[in-house]
């Protein structure tokens, strides 16, 4: 039973050699607070000699919910709310490793991926259904990564007709930072900064050029967005 993360197991020890611990029944793993990110190892049952088995083992309390283990010749092992639990039987030791929640974006790749890595068809700049939107563009304006779309951003002119404007969509995660970018030719180092904005709300959000068409016929907008 542990009281207090990481700090206080109850520990059953028979410290005589000639007596043998026998196991039986069912064992029940009560943790009554969760240990933290990281892996934490408990030894619960000392002897020199062990015999039996038991019938079921389960972990359950308010730390990390209920779960019955699953037995593989003595080594029993569960998974519930992030926490992975190992008993072994002949070392009477209990092993809990505790993952970090997922991020939204995460989250968002296990979704439409089922893998929640950085990595392969569920990257950040690979264009899952070739629409020629990246994966993070498709999570960062709300669209279906694995089903072609036109995309959310559009071009359009403001009021007076004398200004470029670019409409997009954003969603709530303060991750994301979203950059509007001007040019007038689309040289690699013409690209100059109109606004920027972080992902604080799922809205609908239009960004005006600085640039008159008056002035400067030749224009073109683009969102550039990173985390």
């Amino acid at each position: 039973n542990g009281s207090a993360p990481a700090i206080t197991t109850d520990t059953v020890t028979l410290t005589n050699s000639a007596r043998t611990l026998t196991l039986g029944g069912s064992l029940r793993l009560a943790i009554a607070a969760r240990l933290g990110v990281g892996t934490h190892t408990r030894t619960l049952l000392t002897a020199a000699t062990k015999a039996g088995a038991f019938s079921s083992v389960a972990v359950e309390g308010a730390g990390y919910g209920t779960v019955s283990l699953v037995n593989n010749s003595g080594v029993w092992t569960g998974t519930v709310d992030r926490g992975t639990f190992t008993f072994t039987e002949a070392t009477g030791a209990l092993n809990i490793v505790e993952v970090a929640p997922l991020t939204a974006l995460e989250a968002w790749r296990v979704t439409y991926f089922g893998a929640s890595a950085n990595t392969g068809a569920a990257a950040d700049n690979f264009d899952a259904d070739g629409d020629q939107t990246t994966n993070l563009a498709e999570y960062a304006t709300g669209t279906n990564p694995v089903v072609a779309n036109p995309g959310t951003v559009l071009i359009g002119l403001g009021a007076t007709g004398q200004y470029l404007t670019l409409t997009f969509t954003t969603i709530a995660d303060p991750s994301l930072t979203y950059t509007v970018e001007g040019s007038n030719d689309l040289t690699a180092g013409s690209w100059t900064v109109i606004d920027s904005l972080v992902g604080e709300a799922a809205e609908t959000t239009t960004i005006t050029d600085t640039v008159s068409l008056t002035t400067q016929p030749r224009r073109f907008l683009r969102l550039r967005i990173t985390r």
